[in-house]
C-alpha cells in the first residue's frame, strides 16, 4: 500500500527518539523540544495546538472557514488515533447525505424509462470508496489526518528533526488506507451538513433548482380526487400532481401503468437522510455510530415500514393485478402486544415500499425541495418511531451483555447457532411466510434462547435477549 505524507503522523524510530543527550548536545538548543522532553504535558499541549492550527488551515483553504472548527477537527481524526473524538458519527451523516444528493442527480439526469437497477449501478459508479479517496487526495485531505495515537516520548516540535548516526532524518510518511481517506471525506460532508454550510440559502436554492431544471416539467397539475385523498391526510401532504400519487402506489407487475420503481428508489435515499438526521438529533452524543446504524436499520426495516403503511391504511390503495400478492396484502395485519413491542405478520416487501415511494413522489412533487420529505417525516414517521423504535425495543445491547456475563464467569463455551428455515405457512392466518433465520444461544450444550426473524441480526439480538431472561431466572447457571 502506498504511503501518504502527513503533517502529524511521523513514523517514530528508536535511533531518532528524543533523549536528553541528543537534545542537550545538539549544536543548536531548542527550548520547546527540551521542555517537552522534561514535561510530557507540554508535549500534549503543543501537539494539540499543532493539530488545531492545521485544522484551521484546512478549514480556511477548502471551506473558507464556513464549517464549525470542532466538526472539522473531529472529521480529520480517525478512531485509530484514540484521542477521544473521531469522525465516525459525522461519516454516518455524510454517507446518507451523499446518497441523497447522488440519487437525486441520477434520477433527474436519466430518462424516465431508466430501470431501477441501472440507476443503482450509476449511483455506485459516482460514489464509491475509490472515487472518494481520489477526491480526498486531490484536495489534499490525507496530509491533515490524525491516524496514530500520540506518544509524548516521541514528540518533536514542528520543523525540528533529529538525525541518526548516519545523518538520516526519520521518515515523515505514514500508511493511510484508501478507506480511511474516503471515510474522512464523508465525515467532512457530514461536518458541512451539521454546521449548516450545506443549507445556506444561496447554495441550497442553486443546487435544488438545478435538480428541478434537469428534471424538466413535472407534468400536468391536478389535485388528487376520490378515495385517494385519504392518502394526503395520512401523510400530511397535498399533491399538486395527482399522477405522482398514483405512480407511487402502482406495483411493477401492473404493466399498463407507470410503476413506483423510480420513486421508490429515490425515496429510499431520502428516507435514509431523514432517519439519520432524526436519530442524530434524538440521541445526541450519547451513542456511537454502531448504535446509530442499528437504530437506522430498525427504522427503515421492511417490518417497521410495512407496519406503518398498514397503520396508515396505505396498503388499501396499492394498485396491482396479482392474485397471490392480493392475498398476502390482505393477511398483513398490525397489532400491539401487552409488552409494548411492535409485531407484524410477515408482509410482502411491496407494503414497505409504499412508504419509500411516497417519499420520492413528494420530493418530486415539491420541485425537489428537501424540506418537503422532512415535513411528512415529522408528521407521520417520527411519532411512529418514537413509539416503537429505541435501543431497548431493538435489544441492541443484549449480545454484548450476555457475552460479558459469560466472560465474568470465565466461561468461553457460549455461541450463536443459526440456520435458515424453509418457507412455511403461518398456522393462524395460513399466510405463506418468507425464509426466516433461526438463531439459538447455546452454552454448555444447553439452549438458553431461540428466536426467528427475517433478518439474521435481529434473530441474534432476540435470541440473546431470551438468553438474558434465562440467566436472570437461573443465576447459578455459570457457577
Amino acid at each position: 500500500m502506498p504511503k501518504t505524507v502527513t503533517h502529524l503522523n511521523k513514523t517514530s524510530r528508536n535511533d531518532a527518539t528524543p533523549t536528553a543527550k541528543k537534545l542537550l548536545h545538539h549544536k543548536t538548543r531548542f527550548a520547546i523540544s527540551q521542555a517537552c522532553y522534561k514535561h510530557p504535558l507540554a508535549a500534549s499541549i503543543f501537539r494539540n495546538l499543532e493539530q488545531s492550527v492545521l485544522t484551521a488551515e484546512l478549514n480556511e483553504r477548502i471551506f473558507g472557514n464556513a464549517l464549525a472548527f470542532s466538526f472539522v477537527k473531529a472529521a480529520l481524526t480517525t478512531p485509530s488515533a484514540s484521542t477521544g473524538i473521531d469522525g465516525d458519527r459525522l461519516e454516518f451523516l455524510g454517507d446518507a447525505l451523499l446518497k441523497h444528493i447522488i440519487s437525486t442527480f441520477v434520477l433527474v439526469s436519466q430518462d424516465r424509462t431508466t430501470h431501477e437497477g441501472m440507476m443503482h449501478r450509476l449511483g455506485l459508479a459516482l460514489v464509491n470508496n475509490a472515487y472518494l479517496c481520489a477526491a480526498g487526495k486531490k484536495l489534499p485531505i490525507p496530509v491533515y489526518l490524525v491516524s496514530r495515537p500520540f506518544t509524548s516520548g516521541h514528540f518533536l516540535s514542528p520543523n525540528f528533526c533529529l538525525v541518526d548516526s548516519k545523518n538520516t532524518p526519520p521518515p515523515s510518511t505514514a500508511i493511510i488506507g484508501d478507506k480511511t481517506i474516503a471515510d474522512a471525506v464523508e465525515a467532512l460532508v457530514g461536518a458541512a451538513a451539521e454546521t449548516g454550510h450545506g443549507r445556506r440559502r444561496d447554495r441550497l436554492v442553486t443546487v435544488w433548482n438545478d435538480f428541478a431544471r434537469l428534471d424538466g416539467l413535472i407534468g400536468e397539475e391536478k389535485e388528487v380526487e376520490g378515495e385517494r385523498a385519504a392518502i394526503e391526510k395520512a401523510i400530511g401532504w397535498k399533491f399538486r400532481h395527482a399522477f405522482l400519487a398514483a405512480e407511487a402506489l402502482t406495483h411493477p407487475l401492473r404493466l399498463d401503468m407507470v410503476s413506483f420503481e423510480r420513486t421508490e428508489w429515490l425515496g429510499d435515499a431520502i428516507l435514509d437522510i431523514c432517519v439519520v438526521r432524526w436519530t442524530w438529533k434524538r440521541c445526541g452524543d450519547e451513542v456511537g455510530p454502531g448504535t446509530l446504524t442499528e437504530l437506522k436499520g430498525g427504522c427503515v426495516s421492511n417490518d417497521t415500514l410495512a407496519a406503518l403503511a398498514v397503520e396508515l391504511d396505505l396498503d388499501k390503495f396499492l394498485i396491482y393485478n396479482h392474485p397471490t400478492l392480493e392475498i398476502n396484502i390482505k393477511l398483513a395485519s398490525l397489532f400491539t402486544g401487552s409488552t409494548g413491542e411492535l409485531a407484524l405478520t410477515t408482509a410482502p416487501q411491496v407494503v414497505a415500499d409504499i412508504i419509500e415511494s411516497l417519499f420520492g413522489a413528494v420530493y418530486i412533487d415539491s420541485g425537489f425541495d428537501p424540506a418537503a420529505p422532512q415535513q411528512i417525516f415529522h408528521y407521520c414517521l417520527a411519532p411512529f418511531f418514537l413509539r416503537w423504535i429505541s435501543p431497548t425495543s431493538l435489544k441492541l445491547g443484549c449480545i454484548r451483555i450476555h457475552l460479558e456475563r459469560a466472560q465474568a464467569a470465565q466461561c468461553d463455551d457460549v455461541s450463536h447457532v443459526s440456520s435458515t428455515l424453509d418457507p412455511r405457512c403461518n398456522q393462524k392466518t395460513g399466510e405463506l411466510l418468507s425464509r426466516l433465520t433461526r438463531t439459538s444461544v447455546v452454552a454448555h450444550n444447553n439452549v438458553l434462547g431461540t428466536a426467528e426473524s427475517g433478518n439474521s441480526k435481529t434473530a441474534k439480538r432476540l435470541a440473546s435477549d431470551l438468553a438474558l431472561t434465562y440467566l436472570d431466572q437461573n443465576p447459578g447457571f455459570f457457577s
